[in-house]
Formats: structure tokens, sequence, C-alpha cells
């Protein structure tokens, strides 16, 4: 079984019967169907599920690309190219952010990349 792990901000957002979306490298892709665990940094497990759609990112500091991967596209916040500042918004704030511009402002920082490219999971905790 994956893991995986989530800092206090964003560890809010992983919560039983609900579906939610989190940015990873390609390293650690993780494919469709396959059960998780989810993990806080500091308090421990808070939850097993599993991972029920996931794409390819391009992320610049203006828009979002999103390819699907599988199953399901109409799981994913929207597919294709996005450069509209409200539904990017809108996204940002869904995976744990104020706004696009931090979440970019955040991606930069953490994975010392822009643009980047990455996976977004769709998860369902159980």
């Amino acid at each position: 079984m994956a893991t995986l792990s989530f800092l206090p901000r964003f560890a809010g957002k992983v919560r039983p019967q609900r579906n939610f979306h989190t940015i990873r490298e390609h390293d650690n892709a993780i494919a469709v169907g396959e059960p998780l665990d989810f993990y806080h940094d500091e308090t421990g497990k808070i939850g097993s599920g599993r991972c029920v759609a996931r794409a390819d990112i391009y992320l610049e500091p203006n828009s979002l690309t999103i390819s699907s991967v599988g199953p399901d596209p109409q799981l994913l916040p929207f597919e294709g190219r996005c450069s509209d500042s409200e539904q990017l918004n809108a996204f940002a704030r869904a995976d744990g952010f104020e706004s696009f511009a931090e979440l970019v402002d955040w991606v930069r920082q953490r994975y010392k990349a822009m643009p980047f490219r990455g996976s977004l999971l769709v998860c369902r905790v159980d």
C-alpha cells in the first residue's frame, strides 16, 4: 500500500467520504485504483482510501494544463490548458492555497522548478 504524507496546512482536506486532489512530482506517481494510507507529517495516520483519477500537469506562472491519464476525466477539476484567473484560483483553493499565485510560489520553492511538470492525484478517503 502506498503512502501519501501531508503537511499540516493540507491535512485538513483529507476527510472521510470525500474526494480531494493533490499535486505530486512524477517520481511519486500512484496508479489509479491503488490503495493509499494518508499521513499527517506531525500526528501520524489520518485515513485510508484510494487513488480514483490521475493526470499529468504542467504548471506555469499564469496557466495550468491538466491531461487525463485515466480513468475518468470527470473527476478532474478541468482538462486541457486553463489561464482563466477565476478558475485557477478555485483550483488553488481546493488544493489548500489562498490563490493560484500562492500555489505557484509554493511549488517554485518546494520543487525548485517553474514551469513544473508533475502529477495531479484525485483521491477518495474511505
